[in-house]
């Protein structure tokens, strides 16, 4: 790929790998505040690195309630509006299984149904501290994979699909569909074999 400079990142755009794991907060845009407030998150959005292009990033993320391929450029190069990490787990033992299963979300849609019991979840552990994840087990809407109930809950699937489908050490039993972003975001910077690769915020 082509070099270009990015004055406001700390680390190596020429570093990102395929696999890598990308964070965003966009400033200026209201849904993206609320959407991390819902959260608990200081992310409102995430994205799975898949490809190296000649001039660009390409990677596996949802835009528009349907899985697609995005471009990491878009976010690295308008610092005024985005926020931006890229972190990357050791220790997978097929990559090349992990990209396969993301190139197999490229076009998945939303299922809305599902979204009801993640908003349940996201507000009770909001209002009452309490981590639904650690201390319930967390049982999605009970659908074959390929219906429109069960697909591409929300952003971090492509993420937790990946670092499954590639037996990452630690996500091998994960359902993909059940985590929000700051669930993604303590994942990865707890993991031992975590590094960052770039970002955006003063370090």
């Amino acid at each position: 790929m082509t070099p270009i400079l990015f004055p406001s990142l700390s680390g190596d755009i020429k570093d990102v790998k395929s696999g890598d794991i990308v964070f965003v907060r966009r400033k200026d845009r209201w849904i993206s505040n609320a959407m991390a407030w819902f959260m608990s998150s200081e992310w409102s959005h995430t994205a799975t690195v898949y490809d190296i292009g000649e001039l660009d990033i390409h990677t596996v993320e949802t835009s528009d309630l349907e899985m697609t391929c995005g471009m990491l450029g878009e976010y690295l190069l308008d610092s005024e509006r985005y926020t931006v990490e890229v972190w990357r787990i050791h220790g997978a033992d097929y990559p090349e299984h992990g990209l396969t299963a993301l190139r197999g979300m490229l076009g998945t849609l939303y299922g809305y149904l599902q979204l009801i019991p993640f908003a349940v979840r996201c507000m009770l552990q909001k209002w009452t501290k309490f981590c639904v994840r650690k201390n319930i087990e967390w049982a999605s809407i009970p659908a074959p994979r390929n219906t429109w109930v069960r697909q591409g809950q929300v952003c971090t699937a492509s993420a937790y699909t990946y670092l499954k489908a590639s037996r990452t050490p630690g996500f091998m039993d994960v359902d993909p569909e059940a985590f929000h972003t700051q669930d993604l975001y303590n994942d990865v910077t707890t993991h031992p074999g975590r590094k960052l690769i770039l970002t955006s915020r003063k370090v």
